[in-house]
């Protein structure tokens, strides 16, 4: 692929998703989202951060779903590397540890609720 292509692919991977209902396609794109990440993250893909929090920071449950299966996607990436080259995943788990957070405990507020 050129790397057009390539920038074109990374920008709109998390908008495909979004849209996508079919539960098969969305597995794909999230394997894509990982394969992805190998090669381009953090150096050629720095967006894709910013663009998860923006998924997770909204109301909207596809929002929240799209945001969470792409944070899922990239750190991914991370699950057998070496403790030395883990170091872009702290910036990760910086920048959406807070909203996972916050996510957590207005779940927690909602089954109370309905309890």
């Amino acid at each position: 692929m050129d790397d057009g292509d390539k920038q074109l692919v990374r920008d709109n991977i998390l908008k495909c998703l979004y849209i996508t209902e079919n539960k098969k396609i969305i597995q794909q794109y999230v394997r894509c989202i990982t394969t992805i990440a190998r090669f381009d993250y953090p150096n050629k893909w720095q967006s894709i951060v910013p663009e998860i929090v923006q998924y997770l920071s909204t109301a909207e449950q596809k929002s929240v779903m799209t945001g969470l299966l792409g944070l899922k996607g990239l750190v991914k990436k991370y699950e057998y590397e070496l403790q030395d080259e883990r170091d872009p995943l702290y910036g990760i788990i910086a920048s959406t540890f807070g909203i996972l957070g916050n996510l957590v405990n207005q779940t927690l507020n909602v089954d109370n609720e309905v309890a």
